[in-house]
């Protein structure tokens, strides 16, 4: 998950080249003139925290809640602004309606690159004016296949990802890999391109430390099912984890269960 803006990521726990289709995607399937109104976390069954949302009349979001937490968001022709409860901000700035840079009020920011598809291929991170690491984007049709993160130190992750043939749902942001493992700060209606067309079932993501001496690798492979309520609407997304790693030559391993409950709020 990227490491930038530390606050965001405690609030809302979140060059290769790239091949695109030269057709049109189809678009994700809305389920009606709904948005997810609240998400319900579970670690291992048990309930670990609860995020609420709130809209505005022009159904844009205002506010994301964390129990004791505010996360306020505004907005003006060419930026949004996030603001925590603690006073920290995030500021992005819009291009042809898509974030292209974010600031946070500590002097870290990244950029954005899309490609003429409007899929996002490149994550920047700066620190202190330096880069710090650069993630590369590449696509599979129209689904994110691989992300590269690259990092000052030469470390790499890469994350590979599967889908099912079933269309991912425009109000489930947190099933796109954005969301899950690449950007912090990613919200509903925040625009950061196109998302994938089809539901995300695998992901295998991969640390490589660049240490001559002490060279170690770890990895983490994910599993994805959904459920889906009486209206239609995705109502759960279930993940199963296991991560492999290695201590002292010994390789050890460890699993765990992610759920996350689903509420919606409908005109």
């Amino acid at each position: 998950m990227s490491k930038f803006l530390n606050i965001l990521l405690a609030f809302f726990i979140a060059a290769i080249s790239f091949t695109c289709k030269k057709d049109k995607p189809a678009p994700p399937v809305i389920n009606g003139d709904c948005k997810i109104s609240s998400i319900q976390h579970y670690d291992d069954n048990n309930l670990d925290f609860t995020e609420v949302f709130t809209y505005d009349g022009n159904k844009r979001l205002i506010k994301a809640s964390k129990e004791s937490a505010d996360f306020n968001i505004a907005y003006t022709s060419d930026k949004i602004i996030l603001t925590h409860s603690d006073g920290a901000k995030t500021e992005l700035t819009l291009d042809n309606d898509k974030v292209t840079r974010a600031d946070d009020s500590g002097g870290q920011y990244e950029t954005y690159r899309y490609n003429a598809e409007g899929y996002l291929t490149q994550i920047k991170h700066f620190y202190n004016a330096t880069v710090y690491d650069v993630t590369d984007i590449t696509y599979n049709g129209d689904n994110l296949s691989t992300a590269v993160k690259v990092a000052f130190d030469q470390s790499r992750t890469v994350i590979t990802y599967e889908y099912s043939t079933e269309l991912a749902s425009s109000t489930l942001f947190i099933a796109e890999p954005l969301y899950a493992d690449l950007i912090g700060h990613f919200l509903p209606g925040i625009p950061f391109g196109k998302q994938s067309k089809n539901l995300k079932v695998k992901s295998r993501e991969t640390y490589i430390e660049n240490d001559p001496i002490n060279t170690s690798e770890s990895e983490i492979i994910a599993t994805f099912t959904y459920e889906k309520g009486a209206t239609g609407h995705y109502s759960a997304v279930h993940g199963k984890f296991k991560e492999i790693y290695s201590i002292a030559g010994r390789k050890l391993s460890d699993s765990w269960t992610e759920r996350k409950d689903i509420t919606y709020a409908c005109d």
